[in-house]
């Protein structure tokens, strides 16, 4: 069987937490089927080299044109579903990373992931960029796309976005486990670690807010890194957070010092107001570093009593919390131990394994 893997977002340097999810799927279910061929379709990338099985191949649209977010969209809109229509052998196009062509049909069933309904508020993202990922949901669910997202909690809020977007299928991701010889850090101060895109939706305010209200209360010297790039589409932050001086930004890093950054860190903060999942969470508990966060659906349903929950919009709170996780010991082993608990629960394979019958059910048409 023959899929083809929508690639808008692929080709870029920088793997979000959205990108890295989608290359996992792609090559777990390239190794639960190698009688599948999955064709990555990727625009702007000339060059793009991915660990990937032998039976994912991967086609660049290698024009310099594609290379911006605005000309990458038109391309999902108009060259990919043309490639798909001129080449006529797919069984199924497969849209990983929250969009999919829905200007010209490519005339092959599609399977759409769309990790939350964070891209309806226009306060966290560009007006073009929330624009366009509200007409392209719309439009595939009257189009009868099938929608897939990575929660029962962000099922239930597409639901409510879009009254007839028909069944979702719901498939938890699990996180890459951390390097078998990563080594923790070393920095010549305790630090805590925010990782995240610059979108205010993950309340960047709020988590360097509530850190100084901790750092008040707190005499020993602790800094918070902050791990993750800006972007065009995300609103803007306001500049003065950035004149804390015990607050680093980072921007991106790579695999490796991500892992080793987690491992250093005395917490991870991450109070969103709005999560499909939080990848960044079930890295921590997997390599055993606390969790402070938001207390929303989303994370007590997937992550249970292992995080110390806060409220978002109290820097209070958040302080609070993050002077709970430093200063209680009994807690803070009971969280790491529970953490590591409930990241069993997750499972590449077994996301994988439902991709499969998903999309052996949309290529034949027949309902499981």
């Amino acid at each position: 069987m023959k899929i083809a893997v929508n690639g808008k977002a692929l080709g870029t340097t920088e793997k979000t937490g959205v990108v890295r999810v989608a290359l996992s799927l792609i090559r777990h279910i390239a190794l639960l089927r190698r009688d599948f061929v999955l064709e990555l379709l990727i625009p702007g990338a000339e060059a793009v080299a991915f660990d990937l099985p032998e039976n994912v191949k991967v086609r660049c649209f290698g024009a310099a044109f594609w290379r911006n977010s605005l000309t990458r969209s038109l391309w999902e809109q108009a060259i990919l579903p043309w490639h798909l229509r001129r080449q006529g052998d797919y069984a199924l196009l497969l849209n990983l990373t929250n969009s999919a062509p829905v200007l010209i049909s490519p005339q092959a069933p599609q399977i759409l992931l769309v990790h939350d309904v964070g891209f309806q508020n226009k306060q966290w993202f560009s007006n073009l960029f929330s624009s366009y990922l509200q007409w392209v949901v719309t439009s595939a669910a009257k189009q009868g796309v099938r929608f897939v997202t990575v929660s029962q909690t962000s099922a239930q809020q597409l639901s409510e976005m879009l009254p007839q977007i028909g069944a979702i299928t719901v498939v938890p991701n699990d996180a890459d486990e951390p390097p078998a010889l990563v080594g923790a850090k070393r920095l010549p101060y305790r630090y805590g670690l925010f990782i995240g895109s610059l979108n205010p939706r993950k309340n960047i305010s709020g988590a360097i807010l509530g850190f100084q209200k901790f750092s008040a209360a707190m005499p020993d010297e602790v800094r918070l890194h902050i791990v993750g790039g800006e972007n065009g589409i995300y609103a803007a932050l306001p500049e003065n957070l950035r004149e804390f001086k015990n607050v680093v930004f980072q921007g991106f890093v790579d695999e490796a010092e991500k892992w080793a950054f987690l491992k250093g860190a005395e917490f991870l903060l991450l109070p969103s107001f709005l999560e499909g999942f939080g990848l960044p969470v079930l890295e921590a508990l997997k390599i055993g570093t606390p969790v402070v966060a938001s207390d929303i659906p989303v994370f007590r349903e997937l992550f249970d009593d292992a995080i110390e929950y806060v409220d978002p919009h109290s820097p209070e709170d958040i302080g609070r919390g993050i002077r709970e996780i430093m200063s209680n010991q009994d807690k803070r082993i009971r969280k790491m131990a529970r953490g590591q608990q409930i990241a069993k629960h997750f499972s590449w394979p077994l996301a994988a394994q439902k991709y499969v019958e998903l999309i052996e059910e949309m290529a034949t048409g027949n309902k499981l």
